[in-house]
């Protein structure tokens, strides 16, 4: 059933246009996340150092 959807020309547009549009939201997404992951992982790198700069630890 499946190989035969998807080598038919009749069905061939709404085979592949269907994964298309199943397939690209999903890597979107993974992008998105990621991006925000890194920018939260900078943000808690710099609160996990905060102790490091201390402007003047003698007084």
């Amino acid at each position: 059933m499946i190989r035969s959807f998807y080598k038919s020309k009749e069905w061939a547009g709404w085979a592949y246009g269907g994964g298309l549009v199943l397939i690209v939201p999903l890597w979107l997404q993974v992008q998105m996340s990621l991006a925000i992951n890194i920018s939260y992982g900078r943000f808690f790198t710099l609160l996990q150092n905060a102790e490091d700069y201390v402007d003047k630890p003698q007084e």
